[in-house]
């Protein structure tokens, strides 16, 4: 099952990238000011990037113990996409 939640949370990151990417270059605004601070030094696709390979291998070396902690991260995340893609409409 592990497995699964992990392969689920590395194809929601992918897509929050695309859908990230696509809501920014469409005039949309990151509400993370993290983010926009990181975004306007270095460029979005880079820090998008860098920041979900983090994610991702922080999750693999550190929470495949706990399938718990990733099932609810893939549910974040999916929430997200959704309002990502509600925003793309």
């Amino acid at each position: 099952m592990t497995n699964h939640l992990l392969a689920t949370f590395v194809l929601l990151q992918l897509a929050d990238i695309y859908t990230t990417h696509r809501i920014l270059k469409g005039g949309g605004v990151e509400r993370n000011p993290l983010l926009c601070k990181l975004f306007d030094r270095f460029g979005v696709l880079p820090v998008l990037l860098v920041t979900k390979a983090v994610a991702v291998a922080v999750v693999i070396a550190a929470l495949t113990d706990y399938p718990w902690v990733v099932g609810g991260l893939d549910v974040f995340y999916a929430v997200v996409i959704a309002n990502n893609l509600r925003i793309l409409k």
